[in-house]
């Protein structure tokens, strides 16, 4: 029997809401400063109430850069292929602000059965150790087979340089046993753009993004959209910081503004 294969492509870019070299707005008030503080506490106990396996990591293993000033583009990521850091333009940083969120779920939805990598937000622990297929100044290839040995996933996370650099991300999910299988693919990412764990959130057909607009911050954001032909079940945006169950993926379909929250495809 054939064993097919599914590529999901996305790209992970910033939104810049103010023109490059425009000053910033100035500084929020005390209160504002006491709910991103309590908000940075929330997101660390929602990180220990959720299982992780010794293989869960947030530490940088391979480090990517591009551009400077108003195009820099800097990221790295981890053994397991999550992204635990993107700063872009210069000093704007997106995830790596208190509790690190990003990776990848899948769903067996024959069996309801849960892969996922939610780095600092936890993992399922049911992973093969990560094999890197292919690493240059551009590029890391890395495998990861579930430990039951039915699905492996292959992420080519790519820089992309430019006026406007962006991340692209390419999953490739490979059914390896004999049998016909149904499952979901997500791409999660918990946004604190520009260092603040209060975000606005939205999403359209193909993309969503957690952003921060000129009346509350320097006006900057971090968007995830689908890039390839996969077929999508939609994107999503979370009123929590979390990683989402991949067999059930509950969002947000509303605006939401001053929330702590994540965004991803499915």
């Amino acid at each position: 029997m054939k064993k097919l294969s599914l590529t999901l492509t996305l790209a992970m870019m910033a939104l810049m809401l103010r023109p490059p070299g425009q000053a910033a707005a100035s500084e929020g008030s005390a209160a504002d400063a006491e709910q991103e503080t309590a908000a940075l506490a929330a997101q660390g106990n929602a990180a220990e109430a959720v299982a992780h396996s010794p293989a869960a990591t947030h530490t940088c293993m391979f480090n990517f850069t591009t551009g400077a000033g108003d195009t820099l583009l800097t990221y790295c990521v981890t053994a397991n292929g999550n992204i635990a850091h993107l700063e872009t333009p210069q000093s704007i940083e997106h995830i790596a602000v208190g509790t690190i969120g990003e990776g990848y779920g899948i769903c067996d939805a024959g069996s309801n059965t849960r892969y996922f990598d939610y780095a600092d937000f936890g993992d399922s622990g049911n992973w093969l150790p990560p094999t890197v297929l292919q690493q240059n100044a551009t590029t890391v290839k890395i495998a990861r087979t579930t430990s039951d040995g039915i699905y492996t996933l292959t992420q080519t996370i790519t820089e992309v340089p430019g006026i406007l650099p962006w991340v692209r991300v390419a999953m490739t999910l490979k059914n390896n046993s004999a049998i016909h299988r149904a499952a979901l693919l997500v791409r999660y990412a918990d946004v604190d753009s520009d260092g603040l764990a209060l975000n606005n959130f939205d999403t359209t057909v193909d993309s969503a993004f957690g952003w921060n607009s000129l009346s509350g911050g320097d006006g900057f954001g971090l968007e995830i959209q689908n890039v390839g032909k996969a077929e999508l079940v939609g994107p999503l945006a979370f009123s929590h910081p979390q990683g989402p169950d991949p067999c059930d993926p509950t969002t947000t379909p509303v605006l939401q503004t001053g929330t702590d929250g994540s965004i991803g495809i499915l």
